[in-house]
C-alpha cells in the first residue's frame, strides 16, 4: 500500500528509503514516483510530502558455495 511521507529538515531520500522499505536500493522507484522530488536536492526541506509506492524486494539470486 502506498503511503504519504512529510519531510523534515535535513532528510535525505537513502535515509528515508531504509527507513521505510529497509533498504536504500528503492531510491529510484520513489523518485520516478515523484519525478520532481530531483529537484529539491540531496538534503531535503521540511514539509514536502513524498509518495512512497508500494514495492517488494526484488528476487536475487543465491549462490550456494557447499551444496
Amino acid at each position: 500500500m502506498a503511503t504519504i511521507y512529510r519531510t523534515k529538515d535535513g532528510d535525505t531520500l537513502d535515509w528515508i528509503c531504509k527507513q521505510y522499505y529497509g533498504d536504500e536500493a528503492f531510491v529510484l522507484q520513489v523518485l520516478d514516483a515523484n519525478p520532481r522530488l530531483v529537484e529539491q536536492g540531496p538534503v531535503l526541506v521540511a514539509g514536502i510530502n513524498i509518495l512512497l509506492p508500494a514495492l517488494t524486494p526484488q528476487n536475487q539470486t543465491v549462490e550456494y558455495l557447499w551444496s
